[in-house]
């Protein structure tokens, strides 16, 4: 059995190996000062401290990385048995 510790690791690890594609269709004109996201509506639009708490904002709090790979890949702690 895995514990949240091990599932965050590998939400990282996909997400790591991921990257490109996420920054390429969602992020590709975003500058290095204060990115923020587009996908939120523009009221709740907050300036991030980098560009990596953005991409990983948009890979899982709007759950673009399932674009990507499954579900069960970016979430599931059954990927890791």
């Amino acid at each position: 059995m895995f514990n949240g510790y091990k599932i965050l690791q590998f939400r990282h690890h996909v997400e790591t190996h991921l990257k490109c594609q996420i920054i390429s269709k969602y992020m590709p004109n975003i500058g290095e000062k204060e990115p923020v996201c587009l996908l939120c509506p523009t009221k709740l639009r907050k300036p991030y401290t980098n560009k990596v708490n953005l991409r990983k904002h948009i890979a899982f709090k709007h759950k673009k990385i399932l674009e990507f790979c499954t579900k069960e890949a970016s979430t599931s702690s059954s990927t890791l048995r």
